[in-house]
């Protein structure tokens, strides 16, 4: 198991309620301080709270990369598909994507929430070295 550096956390019980996509934020972005030096490192995004909602919401979740911090022409490195809420379950791992070498300076990580607004439910997303067994509470 890795140690968890509050520097490489994306969002840490992040909540959202509107029907739009969300950056992360805990911090918009990580900085690799320069492309290629991501190899090896992971986006990791769970589900903290369960999501409910009145409606048949989604959340889908996309891993963005650039090498401009304003993220002005994001290159997409994981598109989830739409995950309905009765899967975004408590420690639901939604995202577990290995970062390779062609890897850009920033990443980050945008909740899409679609369909219905949400009445309840947080995420957590991280960097992180190693398959994490145990994830951000």
């Amino acid at each position: 198991m890795a140690i968890l550096d509050n520097e490489m956390v994306l969002s840490k019980a992040q909540a959202f309620t509107s029907a739009e996509a969300h950056v992360c934020s805990n911090k918009d972005y990580y900085d690799f301080g320069a492309a290629g030096n991501a190899e090896g490192f992971r986006v990791v995004a769970t589900v903290g709270d369960a999501v409910t909602s009145t409606g048949s919401a989604t959340v889908k979740f996309v891993v963005q990369m650039d090498n401009d911090a304003a993220f002005g022409s994001p290159t997409t490195v994981y598109d989830s598909t739409a995950i309905g809420k009765a899967t975004l379950v408590a420690g639901y791992k939604a995202v577990d994507v290995l970062l390779t070498r062609a890897c850009e300076r920033y990443v980050r990580i945008v909740y899409t929430v679609a369909t219905e607004v949400l009445a309840t439910g947080t995420f957590n997303a991280w960097i992180d070295t190693k398959i994490q067994t145990n994830g951000i509470e």
